[in-house]
C-alpha cells in the first residue's frame, strides 16, 4: 500500500468472531469511503480472529488505500493499534486516527481533524462527542445505555480540553475520549503506545500521551456512532471478560495514571506534593464509576484507598470546637 506525504492514517484492530461482525466492519469501512477529505490511509490489524474472512469479500474495502495486517496470536487492541502507529509513523504520517471496527466515523471526520491540527500547532491530541447505536444502527434510549458509558456522554456537555488534560479527566470527568474519536500527532501516539492488554488499554495510553504531549482539544462540530449490541454491557471486551473486566479496568487506570503522574512530574508540570491529593481524587472518581455500573464492592476498595493516607502524609487535623 503506499501512502502520500501527507496522508492521515486510521487505524483499526480487527478481531471478527462471526458474520455479524463482518458485516459492522463494512459499515465501518463504509464511512471511511465516504470520507469527505478523501486523502487519508489505512491499517487494519487482524488480532488472530477465530472467524477467518477475506478484505476482497468486504464490499468497502479499497485495496489501494486499505492494508491489512494479521497477528500470529491475538494479544488484544493495543498491540494491534501499536503495529499501525509505528506503520504510521514510518510513512511519515502526519498523525493517525483511531477506529475502532464496528464504529461509524461522522463523514467530515478527516477534514476537521487536518484543520484542526494545521490552526493549533499546540493540539496533540483531538476528540469529539458520540451517538450509542445498537447492531443494527439503530439509536439506544437513554435508558438502556450503562453507566459507564452515560458517564462519558454526559461529560461531553462541558468537554474538556487544554494542557495536562489527564488530570481533570481522570479525577473529575473520568474517561471521555472515546477510541473511535481520537486523533492524535503520530509522534506523540508513538512515543506512548498501548499496553498489550484486552481491557482499558486505551485509557492508559490516553492519559499518558496526555501527560507528555501537547494540548487535547474537542471537535464540536462532529459526532462518532459508538455500537453496543443488545445485551452488551458497554463494550464488547466487557461482554467476553464478564465481572473480571471491572478489576482488570482498576488494575491497568490505576497504572496508567500513576504513570502521567511520573511523566508530568519528570517535565516539572506537577509538584510532588500535589499527587497525594490527586490519588485521593482519582480513587473516588472510580469509585464512582464502579458504582454506576453496579459494582459496588470494587467502589468499595477504591473509596477505601482514597481514605488511606500515602507514606509521608498525614490526614486532615480534625476541626476543634472554640
Amino acid at each position: 500500500m503506499g501512502f502520500g506525504l501527507v496522508d492521515p492514517v486510521f487505524v483499526i484492530p480487527v478481531f471478527i468472531e462471526n458474520s455479524r461482525d463482518l458485516a459492522h466492519l463494512e459499515k465501518s469501512l463504509g464511512s471511511l469511503v465516504s470520507q469527505t477529505d478523501e486523502r487519508w490511509r489505512a491499517v487494519l490489524v487482524d488480532d488472530c480472529s477465530p472467524f477467518r474472512w477475506d478484505p476482497r469479500d468486504v464490499a468497502p474495502f479499497d485495496a489501494s488505500r486499505m492494508h491489512v495486517a494479521r497477528r500470529p496470536v491475538n494479544s488484544g487492541p493495543g498491540e494491534c493499534r501499536n503495529h499501525g502507529v509505528r506503520r504510521a509513523a514510518e510513512a511519515g504520517a502526519p498523525f493517525v486516527l483511531f477506529q475502532d471496527a464496528d464504529d461509524v466515523a461522522h463523514a467530515d471526520r478527516v477534514r476537521l481533524t487536518r484543520e484542526y491540527f494545521r490552526e493549533d500547532p499546540d493540539a496533540d491530541m483531538l476528540y469529539s462527542a458520540f451517538d450509542v447505536i445498537d447492531e443494527d444502527g439503530r439509536p439506544v434510549a437513554r435508558g438502556d445505555i450503562s453507566g459507564s458509558v452515560l458517564e462519558v456522554v454526559d461529560s461531553h456537555a462541558s468537554p474538556v480540553e487544554g494542557r495536562d488534560a489527564w488530570i481533570p479527566i481522570a479525577t473529575r470527568t473520568g474517561y471521555t475520549t472515546l477510541t473511535s474519536t481520537v486523533a492524535v500527532r503520530t509522534e506523540l501516539a508513538a512515543r506512548y503506545p498501548f499496553p498489550a492488554c484486552h481491557v482499558s488499554e486505551d485509557s492508559h495510553a490516553w492519559l499518558r500521551m496526555m501527560a507528555g504531549g501537547g494540548a487535547l482539544r474537542y471537535m464540536k462540530e462532529i459526532r462518532a456512532q459508538y455500537r453496543v449490541p443488545r445485551g452488551d454491557h458497554g463494550s464488547s471486551s466487557r461482554e467476553r471478560h464478564g465481572e473480571g473486566f471491572y478489576w482488570t479496568m482498576l488494575q491497568v487506570d490505576l497504572d496508567g495514571f500513576v504513570q502521567a503522574m511520573h511523566i508530568s512530574l519528570d517535565r516539572g508540570a506537577l509538584e510532588p506534593g500535589h499527587c497525594p491529593e490527586l490519588l485521593r481524587d482519582f480513587h473516588l472518581k472510580q469509585a464512582e464509576t464502579m458504582e454506576s455500573e453496579g459494582q459496588l464492592q470494587a467502589a468499595d476498595v477504591c473509596r477505601s484507598l482514597a481514605a488511606c493516607p500515602l507514606p509521608d502524609t498525614r490526614p486532615p487535623a480534625p476541626l476543634r470546637s472554640s
